[in-house]
C-alpha cells in the first residue's frame, strides 16, 4: 500500500468497480442514444466519463 492511500488496501477492486459502472453507463448511453432520448444519453455519458476519470485517479500513487 503506498504512502497516503485513502483506500485502505481495497484500491484494486474500487478500481475494477469504477471501469464496470463505466461500462453500464456507456452501454446504456448507447441504449438512450438509439431511443433518441438526448438528455439521458448526455448525462449517462458524462457519467461514464466520470467513472473512467475516478478509475484513472485510483490508479495513481503518491510520490514523496
Amino acid at each position: 500500500m503506498a504512502l497516503g492511500d485513502n483506500t485502505g488496501g481495497r484500491g484494486k477492486v474500487l478500481f475494477f468497480v469504477d471501469l464496470c459502472a463505466a461500462v453500464i453507463m456507456a452501454v446504456l448511453t448507447a441504449i438512450f442514444a438509439a431511443r433518441g432520448e438526448w438528455m439521458l444519453t448526455a448525462g449517462f455519458a458524462m457519467a461514464a466519463l466520470g467513472c473512467l476519470f475516478t478509475a484513472a485517479f485510483r490508479r495513481r500513487t503518491r510520490h514523496g
